[in-house]
């Protein structure tokens, strides 16, 4: 679970009302194709395509959140 976490913060799921983020996390990562293997170890450890799939992650996920702290929806 800890490596989880790494690729938790690695994506930057940051938003107060995501209150389950390795839920989170684990939907946003399958969907662009990692496993739950690949999840388990440090993001660092991962392959570039690997990486680059976190990095769609973060991009696609609509959870941002201003310095007012209120969602944003990225179109």
């Amino acid at each position: 679970m800890a490596a989880l976490q790494k690729v938790i913060t690695a994506i930057g799921i940051q938003h107060p009302r995501v209150k389950k983020k390795c839920s989170h996390a684990v939907k946003m990562l399958t969907e662009v194709g990692l496993t739950p293997e690949q999840m388990k170890r440090p993001a660092l450890q991962l392959s570039d395509d690997q990486q680059q799939r976190i990095t769609i992650a973060k991009e696609s996920d609509t959870t941002l959140t201003l310095k007012n702290k209120q969602p944003v929806e990225i179109l």
